[in-house]
């Protein structure tokens, strides 16, 4: 199934010879064109009050064009079968990278992880996470040492809450983008899916306290009703991707379901580690209608607490902050 039509990938001062290979195999089986690009910082403002300013001029021009160098030789092997382009910008690299994407209809963007610095060492660098917070279109973080193709994908899907379980709702819409595109990686890559989906049972404390009257007996059904439900609609959210994709994609995966009552900030990031996970598919939006707030909490802690890579889902009505003015 034709998930992209336009992919944009992002280089980090370099080429990486199997990230771009992936990007090239992902655009061929997408029948999608592939943009190359580099972002090079700009001349430091205080080098404009140097005397030698020209010889900065110079170092920033040679830079860039070894850049774009570097970039048509590694899309060279893939002119034949790709259509692809390559451009190197300056500026800040998630800011110029979301103006690439308004700009050109991106429908993907591709990069590897920055190495994080600083005391708490994260898969996700300061710049990666703007990205993640911002850009408009899905985006595909690839941990630097990646060395090939994602054979465990993991889709982590959420409910708003309870009563949200078969609605039409924003989040059931963000959803249904998580598994078919979880799935349709998953077909084109001949991987294994695992569905996660943790829940809590809201008031559960409350429950025990005896302050509910509640007999032990009616708890324990109240419980294990609400883990029905939650299975139930993760089972009607896949019976759905399996109509729309069809069995041909739908029947070359091996997808296990999972529906955890706990934690999803704690258990998503120990699933994936106990399940060697490769790909996370994930929604990274909040739903507090807070604007300017991009991205959840339990996502963020989720994204800084994982150990692999990360294809990152916004809702169709997302708004970039970021403009091309």
């Amino acid at each position: 199934m034709r998930r992209f039509k336009n992919i944009l990938y992002v280089t980090n001062n370099g080429t990486n010879d199997v990230s771009i290979k992936r990007a090239a195999k992902l655009a061929l089986s997408n029948n999608a064109k592939l943009t190359l690009l580099d972002v090079v910082d700009k001349i430091p403002t205080w080098a404009g009050q140097r005397k030698d300013r020209l010889k900065w001029d110079k170092i920033h021009q040679a830079d860039m064009e070894a850049r774009k160098q570097r970039l048509d030789k590694a899309a060279d092997p893939y002119r034949e079968e790709t259509t692809i382009k390559t451009a190197v910008l300056e500026g800040k690299d998630f800011l110029e990278t979301i103006r690439q994407v308004l700009k050109h209809n991106h429908d993907l963007v591709m990069k590897d992880t920055t190495i994080s610095t600083g005391i708490m060492p994260r898969v996700f660098a300061t710049e990666d996470m703007q990205l993640l917070r911002k850009c408009p279109c899905p985006v595909l973080l690839t941990k630097h040492d990646s060395k090939g193709d994602f054979k465990n994908v993991m889709a982590a899907i959420d409910f708003d809450d309870h009563n949200d379980l078969d609605s039409p709702s924003a989040n059931n819409s963000l959803n249904t983008k998580i598994l078919d595109m979880a799935i349709s990686l998953s077909s084109e890559e001949n991987g294994d899916l695992d569905i996660v989906h943790i829940y809590q049972i809201i008031g559960e404390s409350v429950l025990y306290s005896g302050r509910t009257g509640m007999s032990d007996y009616e708890i324990a059904t109240y419980i294990e009703d609400a883990r029905r439900d939650y299975e139930a609609a993760v089972s009607r959210l896949l019976g759905r991707a399996k109509r729309r994709l069809g069995d041909q994609v739908y029947d070359t995966v091996n997808i296990n379901v999972h529906v955890l009552k706990g934690n999803a900030k704690i258990d998503i990031p120990e699933q994936a580690k106990l399940r060697g996970t490769d790909l996370i598919v994930m929604g990274t939006v909040a739903r507090t209608g807070i604007p300017g707030f991009f991205i959840g909490n339990t996502a963020e802690t989720i994204l800084n607490n994982i150990d692999c890579s990360v294809l990152a889902l916004k809702p169709d009505d997302f708004v970039s902050p970021v403009t091309l003015v």
